[in-house]
């Protein structure tokens, strides 16, 4: 019995040891059937009960399942790092983005104030005041405009 289980098992890996216990089983049963009908013996059937590899085997299947689930747990801790990454660079772009807004809200005021002083400057008897009813009056007009052109 040991003969036939030591010229099969060693051809076939650990895992598949475990998955090939019928097939063991039945050569057992063969080699032994052969050998015992010379007594007179008729074997019906040989059990495999228990695989038992020897402990550096199972530590080193131990090891090997411990560094695939470590594998895919640095995997996930990678992926949460980039989404985390990615989400700070877009809040960053937005706020860069929204700061690049106010300055050029800034810059357009700034340029709103030039031009009431270039049109008081440049029409004689004008009041800033008169300039600045002028403008919103323009304004209002303008949304006015976009206000009905969206209805249409």
């Amino acid at each position: 019995m040991e003969n036939v289980i030591l010229s099969y098992i060693p051809k076939i890996n650990l895992d598949d040891t475990y998955q090939q216990e019928d097939q063991i089983a039945r050569r057992i049963k063969e080699s032994l059937s052969t050998v015992m009908a010379k007594f007179g013996y008729s074997i019906e059937n040989a059990l495999v009960t228990k695989i038992v590899p020897a402990d550096a085997v199972v530590k080193a299947m131990n090891d090997i399942n411990e560094a695939r689930r470590e594998k895919v747990a640095t995997e996930a801790r990678a992926e949460a790092n980039k989404i985390t990454l990615v989400c700070q660079a877009e809040a960053e772009a937005e706020a860069k983005a929204l700061a690049g807004q106010g300055v050029a809200r800034e810059r357009k005021a700034n340029g709103l104030r030039d031009s009431v002083l270039n049109f008081e400057g440049g029409v004689q008897g004008v009041d800033p005041h008169e300039v600045m009813a002028l403008l919103m009056m323009t304004q209002y007009f303008d949304a006015l405009r976009d206000i009905g052109a969206q209805c249409h």
